[in-house]
């Protein structure tokens, strides 16, 4: 006797189905991993901008009034110095010899935001996903 085992069209469509439900619920959850990595990874960035600036500060006695003066001496990534890396846009405001604003901002996603670090070191800003979720930057 010669039975065959195999899967009926009612049994495939189900486990379809179920694979199709679970991953629905995963996907959002997983870009917004997604999103929070990139966003504290800018927050790096931005506290590192945040320390070129302090040892500036010991040998000019003045903050950097520019990103590329800060990546010529190679004391931040070059992508930051440049003003972008292709996630972000970093813009050194407001600098002065005792003031500074660096702000990152979100570019080509469909989240929007921005953060910025001053110069006592304080992140603040965060994203907006397009399912009203909003993410905030976790200061390393």
């Amino acid at each position: 006797m010669n039975l065959r085992r195999a899967f009926t069209v009612t049994e495939a469509i189900v486990a379809v189905t179920i694979l199709a439900v679970l991953l629905a619920m995963g996907v959002p959850r997983m870009t917004r991993a997604a999103e929070q990595m990139k966003l504290d990874a800018a927050a790096m960035r931005l506290k590192a901008v945040w320390s070129a600036q302090r040892l500036y500060w010991l040998e000019e006695s003045s903050f950097a009034t520019t990103l590329q003066a800060l990546g010529g001496d190679g004391l931040i990534d070059e992508a930051v110095a440049a003003g972008g890396d292709g996630d972000w846009t970093f813009v050194l405001a407001s600098p002065s010899a005792d003031v500074f604003v660096v702000t990152a901002t979100r570019t080509g996603a469909s989240w929007t935001g921005s953060i910025a670090i001053d110069e006592s070191g304080t992140i603040t800003g965060g994203l907006d996903g397009p399912d009203g979720v909003h993410l905030t930057a976790v200061s390393p």
